[in-house]
């Protein structure tokens, strides 16, 4: 048996859905008695006001006091939020910490499913809609696990026809992705239960 947790990293062009997928997995998981953790990348923070606070929230005004550690408590939960971290876009080193800290709490993780960094050096699933040939001809993705098409496009957009071009073009014409398997396996939305297993059966021997 492998050291926890299993580490996936969910990927995929903006609005392909890769939410929808990962919120999936993080159920099939769960009910296989897995403990799960989530690490989310937004990539505007910064750009703007984020939405992770409510805004005129206590916690928001006394970070904009000055406060660079906030945690609010209650309800047998806590939310803690660090300003100025260096490490904020340091997957490996936010991994290290959510790992420490669920120990911490007495609640180990199975698995951390990572929604983005997809120039990370970690394993992946990659969310992919029927117009995004371009989107990936243009990405370099490592370590790709697996393959979902988008479940936001409707079931008519992922006609046999459309399934079959995307294993051809994922297979035999993106050269800027690297797979894991010479012929990775596509997994589409009545089948995420196969594809956690998959991920966590050799994982877990």
């Amino acid at each position: 048996m492998r050291s926890r947790p299993l580490i996936i990293s969910v990927i995929g062009r903006q609005n392909a859905g890769k939410t929808t997928v990962a919120a999936h997995m993080i159920t099939v998981w769960t009910k296989m008695g897995l403990t799960v953790g989530v690490l989310k990348h937004d990539g505007h923070a910064g750009m703007s006001d984020d939405d992770w606070e409510k805004p005129g929230s206590d916690t928001v005004r006394m970070g904009g006091a000055g406060a660079n550690l906030t945690m609010v408590a209650g309800g047998r939960s806590t939310l803690l939020r660090t300003r100025n971290d260096d490490s904020a876009d340091n997957p490996h080193s936010l991994l290290q910490r959510m790992k420490i800290h669920a120990q911490t709490v007495g609640q180990p993780l199975d698995v951390i499913v990572v929604e983005g960094f997809k120039s990370a050096d970690l394993p992946k699933v990659l969310v992919v809609a029927p117009t995004d040939g371009e989107w990936l001809s243009h990405q370099s993705l490592t370590q790709v696990q697996a393959v979902v098409p988008s479940p936001l496009y409707a079931a008519d957009k992922w006609t046999e026809g459309a399934r079959s071009l995307l294993e051809d073009m994922l297979i035999h014409d993106c050269r800027s992705v690297s797979f894991t398997q010479k012929h990775p396996t596509v997994y589409h939305g009545d089948n995420l239960q196969d594809l956690c297993e998959s991920l966590w059966l050799p994982y877990d021997r």
